[in-house]
């Protein structure tokens, strides 16, 4: 009887035991299903964040934002020297361009100077002019004598008030002293006879003996590249004498 009781007892601790431990198991099954809940909901707000923030106006970019980052003072001054070497060689280049371009212009302006300088003179020996053979020959040297019979009209009376003027002892005997050591420096010196150079405001008379062929074209091409000769036009005048020598007569006008 002791027995049976001992066991009831037994038995109905166990149960309670195993109750307690039962709801123990309910409520932290619950409290994980809870806590399980909580995180689902918290891991879905964060789209509903994000899709308010791709509702907003992107953000507009800066262009600074697109110049590339220079890591040291060394870059930057091998970057502004190639720059100013890049601007250096294009200045040069252009410079180069435009200095040929002005002068072949200023050559042409030359030549077109020239022709109708030319022309003014024929056209002017239309005119008749009250200078005589002889008052003409009288300005020149005998070899030159027949050029300046020749000219007739407007051409003889300039060339004959250019013999009657004073001299001029300023730009005249400038100018003039600078043709004369011209020729006398120039490396075709020795193929050609300097008889005179005179300059009167505003024009210019040379008369000169070619020795060797193409020597007077040579000197006066290099003479017209000189800065300090600033004729517009001239004309030549030009024959060979008995020992098959060119005489010439140029009359430069400023």
């Amino acid at each position: 009887m002791l027995k049976s009781i001992g066991l009831l007892s037994v038995g109905i601790i166990v149960g309670y035991y195993l109750s307690v431990l039962s709801n123990n198991t309910e409520t932290n099954q619950r409290k994980m299903t809870d806590g399980l809940n909580k995180m689902a909901l918290n891991t879905s707000k964060p789209p509903e964040k994000t899709q308010e923030l791709n509702s907003l106006p992107a953000k507009k970019k800066n262009p600074i934002d697109n110049i590339p980052l220079i890591d040291s003072l060394h870059e930057i001054t091998e970057t502004n020297i190639t720059v100013c070497n890049t601007s250096n060689s294009e200045l040069v280049r252009d410079y180069k361009e435009l200095t040929n371009k002005y002068q072949q212009l200023e050559e042409e302006l030359k030549k077109s100077s020239s022709e109708v300088f030319s022309l003014k003179m024929e056209l002017s020996e239309l005119y008749v002019s009250e200078i005589t053979d002889f008052e003409m020959e009288a300005l020149a040297p005998e070899e030159f004598k027949v050029f300046f019979t020749s000219y007739q009209g407007k051409r003889r009376d300039i060339i004959y008030n250019f013999h009657q003027k004073e001299d001029d002892f300023a730009w005249g005997l400038d100018t003039q002293t600078k043709i004369l050591d011209f020729f006398n420096m120039h490396y075709d010196n020795t193929n050609i006879q300097l008889i005179s150079a005179v300059c009167k405001q505003p024009h210019c008379e040379i008369l000169a003996i070619e020795k060797q062929e193409g020597a007077w074209e040579r000197i006066n091409k290099d003479m017209y590249q000189q800065s300090w000769l600033k004729f517009s036009s001239a004309t030549h005048t030009t024959k060979y004498n008995s020992d098959n020598q060119l005489i010439i007569h140029a009359f430069y006008n400023k």
